[in-house]
């Protein structure tokens, strides 16, 4: 067959064709021209209504006492939002419009509830600025008042009595743990007397470097006092041991009264019991056989015995610690005093006060540095500057530096307390109370200023700036860690007052042990 020139125009027309289909292998078209303009616009409308739910609850969460972050993450909600419309390429101008106008009167409700929050937070703070006036002028006054509070000497139970002409004393009991401030444990006391508007109370933080006790047989020799009682007879461990009338927290079991007067039967008057952890067996055998509870512990009346079981082991307290801290009193009307104490305990074989015999010999000369903590109560409180007073308790680190001379009268201590928390806080003020250089003082056995708060022995800085001298300090050097083979007394503890001008009040205690 002849082939024309109109068929070759044909065959070669059909050509490409076949090569797009694949050449004639059988392949199938590609269909693949991405998102339709329907499903573009169904994602970003999508996109869109979730900003706004999103935009709706955040801006839902700010109320008058809202976070800052939670303010802050309404804001950006609200961005979103707005970004999530300008990014709807596909989506009809009008529907963007009426979308722009919802985020905007959210925007809106956000920038009124924003403006509730500032007005509620502004009127809170000043309420807040001017309880704190309050508080700061009130302890100012106690802190002053405290002054001259003789503070008596506190035997595991600290006993404050107010002034010379207030004999109202409260005995504070020990309640719960304050926690350690460094390696001093702390615990906290309160008490009460009167009751309604009479009603007088009294709290206190109190610090010691007291050991746990100690777990030691319940032995001794016939006739000895052992523990507080007195041993009746001796055999073998099964020793009988006669109780007194006195009020005794040792007292424990089962068998006594946690509320009133318990009068025991004749078949009553022998069961278990412990006497300071220790077990053993409590007998009546002549007398009222009565036992009473009260806040002291058990008080017994009739002859009563205790016999520890044998090999039975007692809790031993740590009769040898140094302490110090503060207390203070309210009646109705709020604080009154406010003051610090410190000493040593005074229980059989307990810390023993350094006395003058001791400073001032030959075999105690040269230096000696001591590091610990300090507690105490504060207040600034700043007529002109309302917004900045503050009040209520610190701590502190505490260094003290002796020299110690051939005479007593030689002798000097000094020292410095910083890096202050106030109330709990972590923030450091920027304070420091330098404790003036002073002698030692063999009347009253103690390193001591002047005794009148307005003396001139502590200097209190602020960020480093020194403000002019005031106040007066004192301390106390004990030995607490018998038989440690050191002629340099262990621990030194003592208390301060310092002051600026009529606006800052401080008075604090201190504790520190021999490096």
């Amino acid at each position: 067959m002849k082939l024309t020139l109109k068929h070759a125009i044909v065959v070669f027309g059909i050509l490409p064709i076949l090569a797009a289909c694949g050449g004639g292998g059988g392949g199938t078209p590609s269909t693949d021209s991405g998102p339709t303009l329907e499903e573009r616009q169904t994602e970003q409308r999508d996109a869109i209504k979730t900003a706004i739910g999103k935009a709706e609850t955040a801006v839902a969460a700010v109320k008058d006492d809202s976070a800052d972050s939670v303010v802050g993450a309404a804001d950006a909600a609200i961005t979103e939002a707005r970004n999530a419309i300008t990014a709807a390429k596909d989506v009809p101008d009008a529907e963007k419009t009426a979308n722009t106008g919802t985020v905007n009167a959210l925007a809106s409700r956000l920038t009124a509830a924003k403006a509730d929050r500032k007005t509620a937070m502004d009127n809170a703070k000043a309420l807040a600025d001017k309880e704190m006036t309050m508080k700061a002028r009130a302890l100012k006054k106690a802190i002053m008042a405290g002054a001259g509070v003789t503070d008596a000497t506190m035997t595991g139970i600290p006993a404050i009595t107010v002034g010379a002409d207030q004999t109202d004393a409260i005995t504070l009991k020990a309640g719960d743990s304050a926690g350690s401030l460094g390696s001093w444990k702390g615990m906290n006391y309160a008490g009460m007397i009167g009751s309604g508007d009479d009603k007088t109370t009294g709290t206190a933080r109190y610090y010691s470097n007291s050991d746990a006790a100690k777990r030691v047989p319940f032995v001794g020799e016939a006739g000895e006092a052992v523990h507080g009682l007195t041993q009746a007879t001796a055999n073998d461990g099964k020793d009988v041991y006669s109780l007194g009338t006195d009020a005794d927290e040792d007292i424990g079991g089962s068998k006594f009264p946690t509320t009133g007067t318990k009068t025991y039967d004749v078949d009553e008057r022998k069961f278990a019991g412990t006497y300071m952890g220790a077990s053993g067996t409590y007998q009546c055998t002549a007398g009222a056989c009565t036992a009473a509870f009260s806040d002291d512990g058990i008080t017994l009346a009739g002859t009563w015995t205790f016999t520890p079981s044998p090999g039975a082991m007692l809790q031993m307290k740590d009769a040898s610690y140094v302490y110090f801290g503060w207390w203070i009193r309210h009646d109705k009307d709020g604080p009154t005093h406010a003051g610090v104490h410190y000493g040593g305990s005074s229980g059989t074989g307990g810390a023993t006060l350094v006395d003058e015999t001791r400073i001032g010999t030959a075999a105690l000369v040269g230096k000696a540095t001591y590091t610990g903590k300090s507690a105490g109560k504060f207040a600034v409180s700043d007529p002109l500057n309302p917004g900045n007073d503050n009040a209520g308790h610190f701590t502190a680190d505490a260094e003290l530096m002796a020299d110690f001379k051939a005479t007593a009268a030689a002798s000097t201590l000094s020292g410095t307390i910083d890096n202050f928390r106030l109330n709990n806080g972590s923030s450091d003020p920027g304070w420091s109370i330098a404790l003036q250089k002073t002698a030692f003082d063999g009347t009253d056995d103690k390193f001591k200023t002047a005794s009148s708060p307005d003396g001139d022995q502590t200097v209190w800085s602020i960020g480093g700036a020194k403000t002019p001298a005031s106040g007066m300090w004192e301390a106390r050097m004990f030995d607490d860690k018998a038989g440690d083979g050191s002629n340099v007394p262990d621990s030194v503890v003592g208390s301060f007052m310092s002051k600026i001008g009529v606006t800052h009040e401080m008075v604090g205690a201190f504790g520190a042990e021999k490096d």
